[in-house]
């Protein structure tokens, strides 16, 4: 949720900035010569055609999956821990998307 830049600018990447950026997606799709005024993360603006809408969804999504696989990949390391030792062995600020 710390969000990503993406071809420069800085964009939320939160539950609510997920959602208004599908919306935005479904603009584009059934508009597809919209052109729409997009607030980043910083509170700057900036214009984003049908194409970037969906470029800067993209880059989101696989900013949050990234996140999902390395969450996946922690809980199961920790998971197939036998002791509370080997538990706290395991790098948790490690491996993480920015």
């Amino acid at each position: 949720t710390g969000g990503i830049t993406f071809n420069g600018m800085p964009v939320a990447t939160d539950a609510v900035s997920q959602t208004k950026i599908i919306g935005a997606v479904v603009d584009a799709q059934m508009d597809p010569t919209a052109v729409i005024k997009w607030k980043m993360s910083n509170g700057s603006f900036v214009t984003l055609d049908a194409a970037a809408v969906g470029a800067v969804a993209m880059a989101v999504r696989a900013h949050v999956q990234a996140g999902f696989y390395r969450e996946a990949e922690l809980r199961a390391q920790i998971e197939a821990m036998l002791n509370p030792d080997a538990i706290n062995a395991v790098d948790i600020n490690a491996g993480w998307p920015v």
